[in-house]
């Protein structure tokens, strides 16, 4: 069974300051795990790097990650995907370029647990239980932004 782990930063602001709107993640969302069956993401990722100009830039950015175990063929057919799905969200986002990063030497288990309706009583937190959708998670997750 061959096994790499996928990841790319997309930015939540683009070249003229604006703020993506949470649509696109959403998107993005939905493409990586139709694709690869699920997604992690890190709403808040900041990164900088030496622009044009050689003076330091940074961007906040949102990361989605994902695992693909399968045959040699399910696993190139993702790097494809991931490949092709960063350039066309690069060209969309009018980026010069967009990271997309290929780890090749990884493993993934899964840990038994017991699924229950809740986790421990002791362990939750105040309030009612939140909607678990793609929309309502990431938009939720996208509220952090300053004040302007």
């Amino acid at each position: 069974m061959a096994e790499r782990e996928f990841r790319i930063i997309v930015p939540r602001i683009d070249n003229s300051g604006n703020w993506i709107a949470p649509d696109l993640f959403v998107g993005v969302a939905k493409a990586i795990t139709d694709e690869a069956n699920g997604v992690t993401i890190n709403p808040r990722t900041a990164g900088c790097f030496v622009g044009d100009h050689g003076q330091v830039e940074c961007d906040l950015s949102v990361e989605f990650s994902t695992t693909v175990t399968g045959s040699d063929a399910d696993v190139h057919a993702a790097e494809r995907f991931f490949h092709d799905y960063a350039e066309i969200l690069a060209t969309q986002l009018g980026q010069e370029s967009l990271f997309e990063q290929v780890v090749f030497d990884t493993r993934t288990e899964f840990r038994p647990g017991q699924r229950r309706p809740h986790a421990d009583r002791d362990l939750l937190g105040p309030g009612r239980p939140i909607e678990r959708t793609p929309e309502a998670i990431l938009t939720r997750a996208l509220q952090t932004r300053q004040a302007e």
